[in-house]
C-alpha cells in the first residue's frame, strides 16, 4: 500500500512513473522483502521511561541526602533566581508533556499526563506566585521520608508500566489504525 500510494504521488506529481524513492520506501510502515522492522515504542512508553527513572533517582537522593532535602523543602536562604529557574524548568517539561502527550485513556497515559499536569503547575506557580509557593516549605508535616517513598512509588509504578508491562489493547489498536492511516 506504501509503495502504491509513493507512486502515486509522484505520478500526478511528474506526470510520469518512476521508481520509489528508497528512503520513502523505510519511512513507511510495512515488513518489506523479509526485512524485520523495530518497533519503536509509542509516546507514552517514552516519556513514562524518563519519568520513571527520574522518579526513582529522586526518591533515592531523598532517602540518602536527607538533611540536604530537608533544608531545601524549608527554602532557607533561597535565591529567587533559582526559584525563578526551577519554575520555568517545570513548566517546560509540563508544557513538553502535554503537548506532545495529552491521553487519558490507559493507566500508563493517565499516570504520565497527570504527571505532566504536575510539573506544569509547579512551574506556573513557582512562576507566578513565588512567595505562596515557598511558603508551603514551612509545613511542619512534610518528611523527606515520606516524600522519598511517594517518589519510589511513582516511579516502580510507571517504570513497571513502561519497561515490563504488555501494551494494553487500546494502544494496540491505536497502533494498528496508525498503520492503516500511513498506509492509505
Amino acid at each position: 500500500m506504501c509503495r502504491a500510494r509513493h507512486t502515486q504521488i509522484i505520478e500526478e506529481g511528474l506526470g510520469q512513473k518512476t521508481r520509489p524513492n528508497p528512503l520513502i520506501q523505510t519511512l513507511c510502515f510495512r515488513k518489506r522483502r523479509n526485512m524485520k522492522t523495530h518497533s519503536i515504542p509509542d509516546k507514552t512508553v517514552l516519556i513514562a521511561r524518563v519519568l520513571s527513572i527520574y522518579l526513582l533517582i529522586t526518591g533515592l537522593g531523598f532517602l540518602i541526602s536527607d538533611e540536604y532535602y530537608s533544608s531545601m523543602i524549608a527554602h532557607t536562604g533561597s535565591d529567587p533566581v533559582l526559584i525563578n529557574l526551577s519554575g520555568m524548568v517545570h513548566f517546560f517539561i509540563g508544557m513538553t508533556i502535554l503537548v506532545i502527550h495529552f491521553c487519558w485513556r490507559g493507566v500508563l497515559q493517565i499516570l504520565v499526563t497527570t504527571l505532566g499536569v504536575m510539573f506544569f503547575l509547579k512551574g506556573t506557580f513557582l512562576i507566578a506566585l513565588p512567595q505562596l509557593t515557598l511558603q508551603t516549605g514551612n509545613n511542619p508535616s512534610q518528611e523527606t521520608w515520606i516524600m522519598a517513598a511517594f517518589f519510589i512509588a511513582v516511579g516502580t509504578v510507571v517504570g513497571y508500566l513502561a519497561y515490563f508491562h504488555k501494551t494494553d489493547r487500546y494502544n494496540q489498536a491505536n497502533s494498528a489504525d496508525a498503520e492503516r492511516r500511513a498506509a492509505d
